[in-house]
């Protein structure tokens, strides 16, 4: 089904860019970006105490696909996303991630670089380590839609991480 404009276009031909937002909804995503800052600050002191070198791609980049990059003890890369959540991390079957994260993601895993998925729940922070799509398929549910009504964005596809393979994020192990 397509939804018409008031001018009678479809919101097929209309990025998300270009939706017009309401004051309300400017505000809301506004409160959003700083929260979610807020919280990005937080999570990369914890990453700073455990790899020798961290990049935050969003100081760089806002619209980064991922929220850091860092150099693990051996050597090698690492990518990292934080997700920041109003609800505990078992309240749903999964939690989800944008479908281009996950797609980039694919991506740098044929490159050997793995993802570390963070997501910051009312019951604590929450990690899943992506780093063998054939052995981890049956860790996403694929082919869902969503998007923030109240911030005015349209649905897009996600995927979501099942709740069961989050691990408990433990300062010094994970």
């Amino acid at each position: 089904m397509t939804t018409k404009t008031n001018k009678g276009k479809s919101l097929k031909t209309y990025s998300r860019a270009t939706l017009r937002k309401t004051p309300f909804q400017k505000e809301f995503r506004q409160q959003n970006r700083t929260k979610g800052r807020v919280a990005e600050l937080e999570w990369l002191e914890l990453l700073r105490e455990k790899y020798p070198e961290v990049i935050d791609n969003n100081e760089i980049d806002r619209f980064a696909l991922k929220d850091a990059t860092c150099l693990e003890i051996d050597g090698s890369i690492s990518d990292h996303e934080l997700k920041s959540r109003n609800c505990n991390h078992n309240s749903f079957v999964g939690l989800m991630i944008g479908n281009d994260k996950y797609k980039h993601s694919l991506d740098r895993l044929k490159e050997g670089i793995p993802t570390y998925y963070y997501f910051d729940c009312k019951d604590g922070l929450y990690c899943f380590k992506f780093n063998n799509f054939e052995k981890q398929r049956e860790c996403f549910i694929f082919g869902g839609m969503n998007g923030n009504i109240k911030g005015g964005e349209l649905a897009k596809p996600v995927v979501d991480i099942k709740a069961e393979y989050l691990m408990p994020f433990v300062k010094g192990i994970n």
